[in-house]
């Protein structure tokens, strides 16, 4: 899901920020509410406050205002804010914080600092990479608030901070709106809201209940101040997120109390931000008398109270043409954001929308870059104009020269169920992100741990906690190094591609412009991630000999075999650099010869072809079965042996027991078999091992000298033509005795694996440390592959019995099982054409791999839904 956050910066006498934050979504439409109280009236109160601010003659310190969306979804605008300003800046000098949210309505108007107990923040702090180290939860916003509305002439609500109750101390709040991630980040916050904390409510003293109001209870018992039957009570005293939340309801239950609330918050934080002693305090530096005015606000009684009602009207009273209720992720979350911003226009403001996109945040030295592109989709002899975007990220090396690693972010098959778990990528409101834990050691001296946020989009049924070897992944949580100072001797660039699957378009896209804007020169590498995870065998390919299998993808960049290059080097270094990689179990092998894919070469349908054309060589990373005779015979399309992806699976031919009738050929990628909850169900623990031992190999190519050998080749161009008349072998002439590397029984029996589920996602702190490298020990996958685990290092490991899966081009989805040129390798334009595979796994590597020697934490403003205060029935996994 989507949403943007909207800035407004102010600037002062002194470059010391105060920000002030109000979310502007609500929840709630389907009850009736209208998010008046919530969070309207903070809204409101920020309109009021920068209208307010055009007039005055001085500002002490310079006011930041932050309109967020998405809060009441998971507080995603306030932590996508906090994330990306982590590493862009954005937060250096921001040294105070206050949070509008409900500041009308309830029966107090308080203001809070946050917990002293740091497990109350403590799962959002996690979901930024921050632990208590940073967090803040100092008083003295919350102390200088008050002292400036106490000093406030005129108004009828004076803050005032809860007493002592079980749980919340006096004067503290939870994590439940936007000031949380500001206090993770070690900013000290004061948060206003009105409530009522004397109430014993649903959950005892938490101030959940907002109001004794008769009206907001089915009874009230004023006696014990909670319900007259704690059983049978459905309404607890709550206005927020019910019928009760509208202008029309409030006025009527309280004449006048929200219009002064407001008023009367406004006013009073005005005189923090105009009498500069209040800042002063919190920046502890003296100003001199000029940057501030001392004494009370200049503001009179009531004179902001009718300008902010007036807002608040506006953006919620339906009846009178307000907007209404602004549900996250809707029509009218879009007007209210637009709303917002023509009135700050209007008010001479200049507003920078930063819309939450799929976009990782990265080390400073790592920017994203987002690209956008357009091509052409032919469907049925009609072609229509598509759009996508490629995302880029630099790292710098030591050395100039540049490894490039790609993975695509599209799917296909989501009408066969398919949710891209292997192949690549897939759009889910519904999502959890994965983090990647690697121990790198030997690097440079001492021993390295990084924690590594990857964006995994999957189902949330299927959680799954993965350790293998030296990586080990678990779910819902975020962390930053803790130490990756490693040198990395050359420069990596990330780059994700949109659009792969209707013809690698985005690779294309980025090839073509690199042609000639020179982003080419000095790429010496390309590694593709493509489907690194389900199949039976993890195979590395270089480029095919036979420049006619590539020569479609070339003509369109318009180049030929002058350019093209099938040099194996780097597949090679690739093979070298898993080999002498310590504690992996899947070790990157290398197919046999088989008809129309000579050993260790690849066709033309996945993101690695453009760069081959454009004289650039390749490895290209996937889990396939090149042994199994497939649809298509020996081209590495059928995946794997597992009985789970076949109508009937015969042993003896490794073949269908009948090709006729067979339907379903052993394949993953595309198919409802593409999902991490079936495949951990077929294949235990496998995904998460061969993704690790992926991340593994590639982090010890990107750290070690492989790529000096790459810069150093004299990279060969086409020299040699395959010889294209050879026919298909029989099935006699293709040794099939691989069950000394495949171990059938450990697949097609579904041994039980001591694989750990994770069963209580919503905190993750039962996840053992990254340092217990044996915490799988017995999981039962490939146990017997001699060929493919043990090599001699300085051997190339080829899979004598085994093979990986070269997934061919074909021209539709609805062709790919049926038509004899789906052994052609010809790429289509159209809709479903080239291969995938763990696209979440090629993503999650390929950030994994650079991250953990680049030393950052990669942050998506994704986000699942879920209710606001859910701490007490549902786990909040939702960034």
């Amino acid at each position: 899901m989507a949403s943007t956050n909207l800035i407004v910066d102010i600037s002062g006498a002194n470059p010391e920020i105060v920000l002030l934050v109000a979310h502007y979504d609500t929840i709630g439409a389907d009850k009736g509410s209208e998010g008046a109280t919530d969070n309207g009236a903070g809204t409101s109160g920020l309109l009021a406050l920068a209208q307010a601010l055009t007039t005055a003659e001085t500002i002490p310190y310079s006011i930041r205002l932050l309109w967020t969306g998405a809060e009441e979804n998971g507080l995603n605008g306030a932590l996508d804010y906090v994330a990306q300003g982590l590493t862009n800046g954005a937060l250096d000098n921001v040294k105070a914080v206050i949070n509008f949210d409900t500041v009308g309505g309830g029966d107090f108007l308080y203001v809070h600092s946050a917990h002293e107990d740091y497990s109350e923040y403590e799962s959002r702090c996690k979901k930024l990479g921050l632990t208590n180290e940073t967090y803040n939860f100092d008083p003295i916003v919350r102390d200088q608030l008050l002292q400036a509305s106490e000093n406030t002439e005129g108004i009828e609500h004076v803050f005032i901070i809860h007493p002592d109750f079980p749980g919340y101390p006096t004067g503290q709040t939870g994590s439940w709106s936007d000031h949380s991630p500001f206090a993770c980040a070690g900013i000290p916050i004061g948060y206003v809201e009105t409530t009522n904390f004397n109430i014993d409510g649903q959950s005892h003293y938490d101030g959940y209940s907002q109001t004794v109001n008769p009206m907001m209870w089915d009874c009230f018992n004023e006696t014990t101040v909670s319900a007259c039957n704690r059983t049978s009570e459905t309404k607890w005293g709550k206005i927020w997120h019910t019928e009760f939340d509208r202008l029309d309801v409030l006025e009527e239950a309280f004449p006048g109390r929200v219009q002064e609330q407001l008023g009367d918050t406004v006013d009073s934080v005005l005189t923090f931000l105009i009498n500069g002693t209040f800042m002063d305090s919190i920046v502890a530096s003296p100003l001199s008398a000029t940057n501030g005015i001392d004494g009370t606000t200049a503001a009179t009684e009531g004179s902001y109270d009718i300008v902010a009602y007036a807002y608040l009207t506006a953006l919620t009273d339906e009846a009178n043409e307000g907007l209404g209720a602004r549900v996250t992720n809707t029509e009218q979350e879009v007007a209210a954001k637009e709303f917002l911003t023509s009135t700050l226009t209007d008010l001479g403001y200049e507003v920078l929308a930063i819309q939450a996109k799929l976009l990782p945040v990265l080390p400073r030295f790592a920017a994203v870059t987002a690209v956008d592109f357009t091509y052409n989709k032919t469907t049925d002899d009609v072609t229509t104009t598509m759009a996508s975007t490629n995302l880029i990220v630099d790292i710098p090396g030591a050395n100039p020269e540049i490894v490039l690693l790609v993975a695509h972010y599209d799917t296909t098959g989501a009408d066969k169920g398919s949710e891209g778990a292997t192949d690549n990528h897939v759009d889910h409101n519904d999502a959890l992100l994965v983090k990647l834990q690697i121990n790198v050691s030997d690097i440079q001296d001492g021993f390295y741990l990084t924690i590594v946020l990857i964006p995994v989009l999957i189902p949330h049924s299927a959680v799954v906690d993965i350790f293998s070897g030296a990586g080990s992944a678990g779910l819902l949580t975020l962390a930053q190094a803790v130490k990756a100072t490693a040198s990395i001797p050359y420069t990596i660039r990330l780059l994700w591609t949109g659009a792969e699957e209707n013809g690698l378009n985005g690779a294309l896209d980025y090839v073509a412009s690199g042609l000639t804007n020179g982003d080419l020169d000095n790429v010496k590498a390309v590694i593709n991630f493509d489907t690194v995870g389900g199949g039976d065998f993890l195979y590395v390919h270089s480029a095919h000999e036979d420049y006619s299998e590539y020569e479609s993808r070339c003509a369109k960049l318009g180049l030929t075999n002058a350019t093209y290059t099938f040099d194996p080097i780097v597949r090679d270094q690739l093979l070298e650099a898993s080999a002498s990689t310590e504690s992996v179990e899947h070790i990157f092998i290398i197919h046999p010869d088989f008809p129309g894919y000579p050993m260790g070469q690849t066709g033309s349908w996945s993101d690695h072809s453009p760069f081959a054309c454009a004289g650039i060589p390749i490895g290209y990373v996937e889990t396939t079965n090149f042994n199994i005779d497939g649809l298509s015979h020996y081209d590495g399309y059928s995946q794997t042996v597992n009985p789970m992806m076949w109508d009937c699976f015969n042993e003896t031919t490794v073949s269908a027991c009948n090709r006729t009738s067979e339907t379903k050929w052993g394949k993953i990628w595309h198919t409802e078999f593409d999902r991490l909850d079936v495949l951990e169900e077929a294949f235990p623990g496998r995904v998460q091992e061969q993704l690790g031992d992926t991340v593994d190999s590639v982090i010890t190519f990107l750290t070690g000298d492989f790529m000096d050998a790459v810069v150093a080749a004299e990279v060969s161009k086409n020299t040699v033509v395959a010889d294209t008349s050879m026919d298909t072998a029989s099935e006699a002439e293709v040794d099939t005795d691989f069950a000394s590397a495949t171990d059938i029984d450990a697949v097609t029996d579904n041994v039980e694996s001591t694989a750990v589920v994770d069963t209580d996602a919503a905190d993750d702190t039962d996840m053992p440390a990254a340092t217990d490298t044996d915490a799988v020990t017995d999981l039962v996958v490939d146990t017997d592959a001699a060929d493919d685990t043990d090599p001699v290092i300085d051997t190339i490991p080829v899979a004598t019995d085994t093979e990986t899966a070269a997934i061919p081009d074909v021209e539709s989805e609805e062709d790919a099982d049926t038509t004899a040129e789906a052994n052609t390798g010809e790429p289509a334009d159209t809709e479903g054409g080239d291969s995938g595979g763990l696209s979440t796994g090629g993503i999650i590597g390929i950030i994994a791999a650079v991250l953990v020697v680049g030393g950052g934490a990669a942050v998506f403003f994704i986000y699942r839904k879920k209710q606001k205060r859910s701490y007490t029935t549902e786990s909040t996994t939702n960034l």
